[in-house]
């Protein structure tokens, strides 16, 4: 594989002489905690009576998601001018906001019976805010890129189209109450190629690269948590 850029930090060489991008070191070092990404998929499933508890606490995490964005973005476009990498991000953050703007997954649930503020009441779980409010951290704290780590997680692997229908004939309930899980599995392919695609063009320097690695890993770890809860 060719790299996309000659900056020492932009490939690695794992033993045996493969070359890889960011976005490919990245997969890489998700590779090594599969088990846990596909826990979700492996549980509802099992449980496919937990259906409707599963999708509100994902609404939750994706009601944070814009304002998530946009505090990354305000970060970004301050230190702009002294930082190539956020610089760089800027754009693909402006495009990503407008993109999730009008994102609303509570409909889905709203045809299942819930309502709105049910759904919302559940922000309150400590496990949701750990798992947003590491990225404020980071972002903040650190450096905007670690946003990435975390898009990467929540779009970088979309459950297939034929594992919906399973969990739709297996649960019963309408089809409606799985538009947006069934929207994201097509959409999400095109969002982790064009993050894929910002990520290996940016000059990133070794620790921006670990924070990217470790935002990612956390993410892993924290939605784990949170979706357990659901299950057990």
């Amino acid at each position: 594989m060719a790299p996309t850029s000659k900056s020492p930090s932009s490939v690695l060489i794992f033993a045996g002489a493969d070359i890889v991008t960011h976005s490919q070191r990245l997969r890489y070092k998700l590779e090594h905690v599969g088990h846990v990404l596909s826990a979700p998929t492996r549980a509802l499933l099992g449980q496919p009576h937990t259906y409707c508890a599963f999708l509100s606490r994902v609404c939750c995490i994706s009601e944070s998601f814009l304002t998530l964005l946009e505090e990354t973005t305000e970060r970004a476009r301050e230190v702009a001018h002294k930082d190539p990498v956020a610089e760089a991000l800027v754009p693909y953050l402006e495009k990503h906001v407008a993109e999730e703007s009008g994102e609303d997954m509570t409909a889905d649930l709203e045809v299942l019976g819930s309502t709105r503020s049910e759904v919302l009441s559940h922000m309150s779980s400590p496990s949701v805010a750990a798992l947003v409010g590491s990225q404020y951290y980071w972002v903040r704290h650190c450096h905007p890129v670690a946003v990435l780590g975390y898009i990467e997680v929540l779009e970088g692997y979309p459950c297939s189209l034929g594992i919906i229908e399973d969990l739709i004939v297996r649960t019963g309930l309408p089809r409606a109450g799985f538009r947006s899980l069934l929207q994201h599995a097509e959409l999400d392919v095109g969002h982790r190629d064009e993050l894929h695609g910002v990520l290996d063009a940016l000059p990133l320097d070794d620790g921006q690269t670990a924070l990217l690695g470790v935002s990612a890993l956390e993410t892993v770890h924290l939605l784990h948590e949170t979706l357990k809860e659901v299950f057990d």
